[in-house]
Formats: C-alpha cells, sequence, structure tokens
C-alpha cells in the first residue's frame, strides 16, 4: 500500500478543508515543492495542517505527483479527499505509533510500505471511521492495475500514445481517466471520446480483421492528432509495439520500436535480444537503408538524421489507470542501439552514456528534426503493413496540425504512388 505524506498550503487548506469551498472529490492540483517521488501511481494521501494552532491530520485521499513547473516545485493532482469528524493530533498519532515509527507523520511526500501501513493503522485506531475510507480508496488503486502480459502491453501503448500527445504539445491528462477494459482491447477503447474501428475506412491501416482497433482525435488550439491504438489477437504471446507518426505538413515518418529491460525484482534493468524474432530489427534496417539510398539532398526538409527509424529501450510497466506518466526509457536511433549493443551485449540505464529521453524525443519528432523525407517516405508508408505480419501492437499518429502541406516535388518511390495506408493531407 503506498502511502504520502502531504503538508497543506494556506490554498490547499482553504480548497480542500473549508465547507462549501469545492466538491473536494474531483482533481485539484496545487503547487508544492519538488519531492523525490519516482511512482507512477496514485498514493493514500494523509493530510496534515493546523487545526486550532496544533498540528492535525485533517484529511486523508488520493494524491499523485503532477507535472513537475519548476526546478524545485511541482504539481500535486489530490482528488477523493475524506475528512475524519474531528482533526486527529499529530502528538496523537506519534504516540500511537510507538517508537522507531513516530516520524512517519513528520515526513514529507511517500512512505516505505511499511511505514505507511503503521500510519494508517494508527488512525484508523485513532478515528474508526476513516477505516472504511481507506478500504475504499485502496480497492479504487488497486482496480486501476492490470497485471500480465496485457496490462504490460497496455502500458506500451498508453506511452506510444502519450508521446504523440507531448510531440504536439498537448495536455496528456484525459489518459488517467482510462477505464479497464475486456483483456486483448487496445488502451484507446477506454479513453473517454475513443472509437472503435469498424469494417470501414477506419480500419485502412490495419486490413487484418483478426486485430482490434480504436482511435481517436485530439485536439488543442492549432495542434490536432488522429491517433489509433490496433492490438494483435494472440495476447499470451510476447508481442512488442511499434510506434508510427506521420506529420502531414513535414510529409514524413518516424517509426520507434518499443524493447521491453527485464530483470530480478529489486535489480537494475536490463535488455538484452533473443527471445524475439530478428526480422523485427532486420525491418526498420531495410527501411533505413531504402531512405538513406534515397535520400534527395536538395530537399529543403531538413533532418537531423537521414533514417527514419528508432528503438525505445524501457522498463517493463503495467497500465496504471490514473498516471500521465512516461515510461522511463532510452531512445536511440536504430544505428546508435546496434553500435551500443554490439560491444556490451545488454543495455542498462548504467552502460548507456548518452541517450534521448522522452521530452527530448518527443520536441525532435513534434518538429519534425527526425523522420523521413522525399522518396523515402513513399517507401515507409509501403512498409507499414508489415508491423502487423509480425503480430505487433501498433499505435500511429497522423499529426494534423495547422501547418499548410508542402507540394510533393520529387518521383515516387517504384512505378507509380503506393497505396495510400494514411490519411491524405486533404481528408
Amino acid at each position: 500500500m503506498q502511502v504520502a505524506v502531504i503538508h497543506c498550503s494556506p490554498v490547499m487548506q482553504t480548497r480542500l478543508f473549508e465547507p462549501n469551498w469545492v466538491d473536494r472529490t474531483v482533481l485539484h492540483s496545487f503547487a508544492y515543492p519538488r519531492l523525490l517521488w519516482e511512482s507512477a501511481s496514485w498514493h493514500i494521501g494523509v493530510f496534515v495542517s493546523r487545526a486550532q494552532g496544533d498540528e492535525a491530520v485533517v484529511g486523508i485521499g488520493l494524491v499523485h505527483k503532477g507535472r513537475q513547473f519548476a526546478s524545485f516545485e511541482r504539481n500535486l493532482d489530490v482528488e477523493d479527499v475524506h475528512i475524519p469528524d474531528q482533526p486527529v493530533p499529530v502528538a496523537q498519532v506519534q504516540k500511537q505509533l510507538g517508537r522507531g515509527f513516530a516520524d512517519a507523520i513528520d515526513a514529507d511526500g511517500p512512505l516505505s510500505e511499511a511505514r505507511g501501513k503503521r500510519l494508517l493503522d494508527a488512525l484508523e485506531s485513532l478515528a474508526p471511521e476513516l477505516k472504511q475510507v481507506v478500504g475504499k480508496l485502496k480497492e479504487r488503486i488497486d482496480a486501476a492495475i492490470e497485471q500480465g502480459a496485457s496490462g504490460e502491453l497496455l502500458g506500451l501503448q498508453k506511452d506510444a500514445t502519450g508521446v504523440l500527445l507531448m510531440a504536439c504539445r498537448m495536455d496528456r491528462h484525459v489518459l488517467r481517466h482510462y477505464a479497464p477494459q475486456p483483456t486483448g482491447t487496445p488502451f484507446l477503447t477506454g479513453v473517454p471520446g475513443a472509437h472503435i474501428a469498424g469494417a470501414d475506412e477506419d480500419r485502412r491501416w490495419f486490413p487484418d480483421l483478426t486485430y482490434k482497433v480504436a482511435w481517436r482525435e485530439f485536439s488543442e488550439g492549432n495542434a490536432k492528432i488522429k491517433i489509433y491504438n490496433a492490438s494483435p489477437p494472440n495476447l499470451e504471446d510476447e508481442v512488442g509495439v511499434d510506434l508510427i507518426y506521420h506529420n502531414v505538413a513535414h510529409d514524413s515518418f518516424v517509426i520507434v520500436q518499443y524493447k521491453r529491460m527485464r530483470g530480478p525484482v529489486g535489480a537494475e534493468p536490463f535488455y538484452r535480444p533473443g527471445a524475439e524474432p530478428t526480422d523485427e530489427i532486420g525491418r526498420i534496417c531495410e527501411i533505413d537503408a531504402e531512405c538513406l539510398a534515397s535520400d534527395n539532398p536538395l530537399n529543403d526538409e531538413v533532418r537531423l538524421v537521414p533514417t527514419p527509424c528508432l528503438v525505445k529501450v524501457c522498463k517493463p510497466r503495467v497500465v496504471i489507470q490514473d498516471s500521465i506518466d512516461l515510461i522511463p526509457g532510452m531512445y536511440f536511433t536504430r544505428e546508435h542501439f546496434e553500435a551500443l549493443l554490439r560491444p556490451r551485449g545488454e543495455l542498462t540505464f548504467g552502460n548507456v552514456p548518452r541517450y534521448m529521453n522522452n521530452t527530448t524525443f518527443a520536441d525532435l519528432m513534434g518538429a519534425g528534426w527526425i523522420g523521413s523525407r522525399g522518396r523515402g517516405t513513399d517507401y515507409v508508408k509501403a512498409k507499414i503493413a508489415e508491423s502487423l505480419a509480425l503480430g505487433r501492437a501498433v499505435v500511429a499518429g497522423i499529426d494534423l496540425g495547422s501547418q499548410t502541406p508542402r507540394s510533393r516535388r520529387f518521383i515516387p518511390y517504384g512505378q507509380g504512388s503506393p497505396e495510400d495506408l494514411l490519411d491524405s493531407p486533404g481528408s
């Protein structure tokens, strides 16, 4: 059970604990001093404030680290706050905690599992009405996590969806309203406003009818992106995820293969190839080679690298319903990934000196600094369907931002244009 102690600021005190101010069950965000808060899930928050001159526990609810917006401050998301019949004095809580645990109530932020449990037990003894409240909050947290291979796949789909929104500089908070769905359905299926693709043009990216497909269009100001999630039929197998990004204004594609790290619980996770099909990397090698060979140096669409395929090596994580955090990971160009892996045999956060993080990668992708161009773009379109042939899940986004698409001034790859698997700029 994850528990955090929160010391209320005057604003939190006013908005959460004064009568008739706001609805405490809905989400509120507050500026809070930066915490060493690594967990991506919600905690049971124990709120401490001054009541009648003495420090006391004035409420219990759900808390989650929000977005960091300054060197020493981040947002703290709070909801479903319950107030005890009477404030519980901190001095009484310390006495109830006993030797070795008395300082748990003085902490700021997350506690260890043992100390968190001891604190909640102490509060329930002093304020018995809180026992039912704690039970309901714990049920909410437990229901937000789906375990196993299906949960891991959903976690990767959620991450890729979040990366696409981040590339468009959009708010990701809608993702935390994901509602658990039957096993085998794509992550987006549980997001408000999503659509299930039928046997119509919404499935033209995914002609294999065994795949379950969901899509949703997101818009914010001048930004607009249409995102698809497609899940393969056999989730019992170890499946991977491909992220595919189409920037309409720059007429470019980016393809990212997700690689999951493994390792014993409590040890540093590592990525080591071996169990996955060898043709996964072979496919993006082929795409990179063709894009490199057909690259047009006269094209004025500048890229930092001439190849469009990347790899994200990331920690394993099951989907967590009430989080908008991205999975910590390392992004590499395909060439960089192979160059690092060859001498090392495995990759860890400790043995890789340099990599792109989520923020750097999303900024470069959204600004069109990485991705295909020229005849390479046509070739990538023709190869996208191979993700499905390998049994991989796909998260695909069409960035339909406000920029005017450029006219194509090069000869399409091969004889005539390949089948257009993606939305055209005018659609």
